[in-house]
């Protein structure tokens, strides 16, 4: 099974059904080591100052993926919209 990041659904920007069936989908159908990431604030590098989120250097759009998944051994991310 795939590592969750929040282990559990987290609704905090409201309830969205999609999004938590997709949950559970990869939840349960992914194997390990594939780990999948839900809701994730995207924040921009300023090579020259790195990143942080209380950092003046972070861009100030604001980006959110609702789902990346990553696999060690594939050397990959793949982010889910």
């Amino acid at each position: 099974m795939a590592r969750m990041h929040p282990p559990e659904f987290n609704a905090a920007d409201g309830e969205n059904p999609a999004e938590r069936k997709f949950f559970e989908a990869v939840e349960g159908s992914l194997p390990e080591p594939w780990e999948a990431f839900h809701s994730i604030d995207w924040l921009e590098r300023d090579h020259a100052h790195g990143v942080s989120p209380h950092s003046r250097h972070v861009m100030p759009s604001h980006r959110q993926v609702d789902y990346a998944r990553a696999h060690k051994r594939l050397h990959g991310r793949y982010p889910d919209e």
